[in-house]
């Protein structure tokens, strides 16, 4: 994992403490691992199929 992601991690989780209430940090890093399709149509989007996924566990949690 890249020094400056892993950086960008902890800042996130920083923030998820500060305000619980608005804040929810998404990790998708790893989450090619766990689709059996592509996740990410270019470098920064979620594809239709992964967002819709990531969207119903965001829900469920």
């Amino acid at each position: 994992m890249p020094k400056a992601y892993e950086k960008f991690v902890q800042v996130n989780q920083q923030l998820a403490k500060t305000f619980p209430n608005n804040v929810k940090v998404l990790n998708l890093y790893q989450l090619d691992r766990n689709f059996p399709i592509p996740t990410f149509s270019d470098a920064i989007h979620l594809s239709d199929k992964a967002n819709a996924r990531s969207h119903k566990n965001c829900i469920s949690q």
